[in-house]
């Protein structure tokens, strides 16, 4: 009998065991790029500040979430996750914006090299005639 109630013992705690489910909190790795995942603050890479500042807010939202079990917990991580996608939508869209203007800006520089050779070489060809 008593082995019997042992066996019912383990078996119940095992069924309670594998049924329980497992919340991991999400990891910075898999929000961000992996050239900023160690970002530090720095006084001339803007790049590196603006990671170094989302990875502050990730560990305080990861944090706050630690504070609620089962599936408020879940809940929580998955609030995080949706809020970093946003905010690296947002970021990438303004880098991408930036590029552009960037690369805007070297075409119209490399216009006017080629504008101010021309005008160079004409006269060039003035002051030979003169």
């Amino acid at each position: 009998m008593n082995k019997l109630l042992n066996v019912m013992l383990v078996t119940v705690l095992t069924v309670g065991i594998a049924s329980a489910e497992v919340i991991l909190a999400p990891q910075w790795s898999e929000i961000c790029p992996k050239s900023y995942i160690n970002a530090k603050q720095t006084r001339f890479d803007k790049d590196q500040n603006y990671w170094y500042e989302r990875k502050l807010q990730f560990d305080e939202s990861i944090a706050q979430c630690k504070t609620y079990q089962g599936e408020d917990l879940k809940e929580c991580y998955q609030q995080v996750i949706e809020s970093e996608n946003r905010k690296t939508d947002r970021w990438n869209a303004y880098v991408d914006v930036y590029n552009e203007q960037a690369r805007q800006e070297q075409e119209s520089l490399r216009k006017n090299s080629e504008r101010m050779q021309i005008i160079n070489g004409i006269q060039d060809t003035i002051r030979l005639f003169r």
